[in-house]
């Protein structure tokens, strides 16, 4: 992990992005128990220059760093899948990323990651069954650590009320 942070940090130093964070399951690891995941996602602020926004840059710089595997939608870094996720304008990533994205220690490297309350909006807005089932988990077996206020506020910003209320008669969590 400390390699890819590295490399991270080196990609926003020369502008590629402004700047970066760790999301999905890997930042839901600093919250609750390990979850299951074969990738390192990565939310990441690009340069506002233009309507048009493209990944190109990035990749053809990671590839002059050594970084040619593309699998899919990864990039395989310091043998990690990475997996970049703009932050679209307006949306609860670029909300985490801009203002909340904090620092702290996973895995023995200091990391910015999204807060709790941002990694939850975001499984109740994409909805995937494995967001689901992870949110289930987090809000039943661990609902001590969501910080419920700021959590049902970014709801409420982001029209998830619906898909919210859903979710919970679904799993029983009403």
């Amino acid at each position: 992990m400390r390699k890819v942070v590295e490399v991270l940090d080196r990609l926003e130093a020369e502008g590629y992005y402004e700047r970066w964070s760790l999301a999905g399951a890997t930042a839901l690891m600093y919250y609750v128990p390990p979850v299951m995941t074969d990738d390192v996602d990565i939310a990441i602020a690009l340069p506002t220059s233009g309507i048009l926004v493209s990944l190109a840059p990035l990749y053809e710089r990671l590839r002059k760093l050594g970084y040619n595997e593309v699998i899919g939608e990864h990039i395989r870094i310091e043998g990690a899948n990475v997996q970049f996720i703009m932050a679209a304008p307006g949306s609860v990533q670029e909300s985490a990323l801009r203002s909340k994205a904090r620092k702290v220690k996973l895995a023995g490297v200091s990391v910015r990651i999204f807060p709790l309350e941002h990694l939850l909006a975001i499984m109740v807005g994409l909805g995937r069954p494995k967001d689901r089932v992870r949110l289930a988990m987090v809000l039943s077996e661990h609902g001590d650590k969501v910080p419920w206020r700021k959590f049902n506020a970014l709801v409420k910003k982001h029209g998830l009320e619906a898909r919210l209320s859903r979710f919970k008669a679904e799993a029983g969590l009403e």
